[in-house]
């Protein structure tokens, strides 16, 4: 993972009328890792230049990031009419305005191995090798975010391969905001295999991997304060232990533990299913008081000096409400 600076990510209006989105790659690349660059993490492809009102917002859109470098468009070489095509299959305008998109003298096809396109600051075009680093300006039909309109909540996560990621979290539950819903509590296993089985999503879910004090706080409020869980019902997480080794579900580094004192105890006297205390679960921790009674997240407050968001390890076949998440470039 790189950290690097926010991306450029703006709206305009292409010339048939549709909106589209771009996005700027903060690093140099090859042509071909462009174009993976824009269609995996973007969900696009390299920009086509279809008017000058979009050849020119192209040219302001990358003024401050690429600096004197050129860009790459996505048009390659082809045995077409025009000699060259899309790589999202827009028409082909070699002249804007009556102008000719190119550089004097070019395209020139130098030592026949210049199949690509490249954008000068100047806003005009040149044909290049494709295997040469230039950036990465990619363009989509403008969509709508899957996340945000079925209720998942977005975390901010730092940056890949110049692209920023957002994490998004979603909880479910048999009672959530304190009122039925339309789900049922599940073994890990099977809260595992609910998280994978969402779709129309930019990638495949997982139960939830935390890897700092910044993201189990982030999970920790999202529970208390907008499910509004009581503090001491536990919830799967996407740890579980394998062997002697302790991993997440999604793959990521085990690097960060938050266990309740004296846990994990891969407890061998559960009698829940092969495995003993194999997953491990949230806010399972007990707030203090009278008997450690129930308290609801109405009382959940930090003067009880206990914040409910630490782990514990369980049995993988105890039923509990689970949180999935889902990190990506796309949105």
């Amino acid at each position: 993972m790189k950290s690097v600076a926010a991306l450029v990510t703006l709206v305009a209006q292409g010339s048939s009328a549709v909106e589209y989105e771009y996005r700027v790659s903060q690093e140099t690349m090859s042509q071909p890792g462009a174009k993976s660059f824009c269609q995996e993490g973007f969900m696009g492809e390299l920009v086509s230049i279809e008017s000058q009102e979009e050849k020119a917002f192209v040219r302001d859109l990358t003024m401050g990031v690429t600096g004197d470098s050129k860009y790459w468009i996505g048009l390659e070489r082809a045995n077409t009419a025009s000699g060259w095509e899309y790589n999202d299959g827009a028409d082909v305008k070699l002249t804007l305005n009556g102008d000719s998109v190119w550089v004097k003298n070019e395209p020139n096809n130098f030592r026949n191995n210049e199949n690509c396109v490249s954008v000068k600051r100047s806003g005009l075009w040149n044909d290049a090798n494709c295997l040469r680093n230039f950036y990465a300006v990619c363009k989509r039909v403008k969509q709508l975010n899957p996340f945000i309109t079925d209720g998942w909540h977005a975390r901010a996560s730092g940056a890949e391969n110049g692209q920023p990621i957002n994490c998004y979290y979603k909880y479910y539950n048999n009672i959530l905001n304190k009122k039925l819903a339309p789900f049922t509590r599940q073994t890990w296993f099977d809260a595992e295999g609910k998280c994978n089985a969402v779709t129309g999503l930019p990638g495949q879910p997982h139960l939830a991997s935390i890897a700092n004090s910044e993201e189990n706080g982030f999970v920790r409020d999202m529970l208390t304060n907008t499910y509004r869980e009581w503090t001491n019902r536990p919830v799967w997480i996407g740890a579980r232990k394998v062997g002697d080794k302790w991993g997440w579900s999604d793959g990521e580094d085990f690097t960060y533990t938050n266990w309740l004192p004296g846990e994990p105890t891969h407890d061998i006297n559960t009698r829940e299913g092969p495995g003993f205390e194999r997953c491990a679960q949230m806010s399972h921790s007990y707030i203090d008081g009278p008997g450690k009674e129930s308290r609801s997240v109405d009382h959940f407050a930090q003067d009880m000096g206990n914040d409910s968001s630490e782990w514990n390890d369980a049995s993988c076949y105890k039923p509990r409400g689970y949180v999935c998440e889902l990190c990506t470039t796309s949105f």
